[in-house]
């Protein structure tokens, strides 16, 4: 019954994952791929979101929200096409006390003049689960950069497959608060 908009230059947040949103916890060659060709960290698939302007908007649904993101690098002069517009998406629903997140994102296109060499990193579809047991969220993510839709049904179809699954448990009562998280990763590079 109601639809959330907002845009400008902010920082916007998706995931659960807790420990590996950031660049240093990559193992040494991924990080360099990723910093060489100035990429998003992909537990987070908005988190280059600061560096740009954005249009956000979010609809509430049923128990779940639908949220669409476009991002659009700041500091540039010539006039915005839709091929050089990133577009992120996700569904996050809640069903049995269980959250759910199905989300995605399509960088600008390679033929944009946005583009360095020619390149963008390929399109990235992820599923999230995380659910309360004993005051303890356990969750777990998938993220995969598709190489190639046409063969998704083999390992050529990726750039790479990341799973990430951890719990993390927060103390209210004690003062300082005190928190415990733990978390594995692993990535697939076929």
């Amino acid at each position: 019954d109601k639809v959330y908009v907002s845009g400008g230059k902010k920082t916007i947040n998706w995931g659960y994952v807790q420990l590996f949103n950031d660049l240093s916890f990559f193992d040494f060659n991924f990080h360099q791929i990723l910093q060489e060709e100035k990429k998003y960290i992909p537990t987070n698939i908005l988190s280059d979101s600061a560096n740009m302007v954005s249009l956000h908007v979010q609809v509430p649904l049923w128990t779940g929200t639908i949220s669409g993101v476009m991002l659009y690098p700041t500091g540039r002069s010539a006039t915005p096409k839709f091929i050089d517009f990133t577009y992120a998406g996700s569904i996050e629903m809640t069903v049995w006390n269980t959250a759910i997140n199905f989300f995605g994102r399509k960088n600008p296109s390679d033929d944009s003049e946005l583009s360095q060499n020619g390149k963008y990193r390929p399109p990235v579809l992820g599923l999230e689960l995380k659910r309360t047991v004993l005051k303890t969220d356990i969750y777990g993510q998938v993220v995969a950069g598709i190489q190639d839709f046409k063969s998704i049904t083999n390992k050529d179809g990726y750039e790479s497959i990341i799973s990430t699954a951890g719990f993390y448990r927060t103390w209210d009562g004690i003062v300082p608060k005190v928190g415990l998280s733990i978390e594995y990763q692993y990535i697939y590079t076929p």
